[in-house]
């Protein structure tokens, strides 16, 4: 069960198209419309060998410290809301992952443009994207 929603967020993390707003038919007859929404992002650290290199309940509690220390930093940092930690795949791939919200990039979209830019050049991180909505609308 957890190394299948390990990969269906993985999924959901890379396999969604990088552009801002998109339309799709599918072959089954469905519409997909995608939209950003403003202001939320989903982080990912590199990972760590520590967690790497360690099994069982040590495995566990190394990830829950690391996740709660980049949380903080991403608060601290960059003023960042932690909506949620992914804590499966910091268990499996030794990488933090997060879904954050930040109001100040909602109202502003050159607030949102910088803090993207920011983050994707923060050494620490190894990737950064807007958090998507996908809705899958049936064809009549």
């Amino acid at each position: 069960m957890v190394r299948f929603l390990v990969l269906l967020v993985m999924g959901l993390v890379f396999c969604v198209p990088s552009q801002g707003k998109a339309e799709t038919k599918s072959a089954g007859g469905t519409d997909s419309q995608e939209k950003s929404v403003p202001g939320e992002y989903l982080v990912m650290f590199h990972p760590k060998a520590a967690i790497q290199g360690n099994t069982g309940a040590t495995r566990r509690a190394l990830a829950a410290l690391m996740l709660e220390m980049q949380g903080e930093y991403l608060a601290n940092r960059y003023g960042l809301t932690v909506v949620r930690a992914f804590d499966a795949i910091a268990e499996t791939t030794g990488k933090g992952m997060f879904h954050v919200r930040s109001d100040l990039a909602a109202k502003d979209s050159n607030v949102a443009d910088k803090l993207l830019s920011l983050l994707d050049q923060d050494l620490l991180i190894e990737s950064v994207t807007p958090n998507r909505e996908k809705k899958l609308l049936s064809a009549p």
